[in-house]
C-alpha cells in the first residue's frame, strides 16, 4: 500500500536508509518505499523458506543468504 512507512517503523526506516544511499550516489534514484517493500517481502519470504525447509544445509543456507543480498543489493547500485 501506498504510504505504508507512515505506519510501519520497519518499512519507514529502510526506505529512510535507501534515501540516504540515493543521496550519497551509492545507489540509483528510484521510488525508495517501494523499493523497501520488495526487498522487505523478498527477505521475508527467504527467511520463511529458511525455516520451514528443514532439511537445508547450513552451507546452502549460507549460499542462499549471501547471494540472495548480493542480487538485492547489486540491484540498486548506481551504474
Amino acid at each position: 500500500e501506498k504510504d505504508i512507512s507512515k505506519n510501519r517503523k520497519s518499512i519507514g526506516r529502510l526506505s529512510k536508509l535507501i534515501g540516504l544511499c540515493i543521496e550519497k550516489g551509492k545507489f540509483r534514484k528510484m521510488d525508495e518505499e517501494l523499493t523497501a517493500q520488495i526487498i522487505w517481502s523478498a527477505t521475508y519470504g527467504l527467511v520463511s523458506r529458511l525455516i520451514l525447509e528443514e532439511n537445508i544445509s547450513e552451507e546452502q543456507k549460507n549460499r542462499l543468504i549471501n547471494h540472495h543480498f548480493d542480487v538485492l543489493l547489486n540491484g540498486l547500485k548506481l551504474k
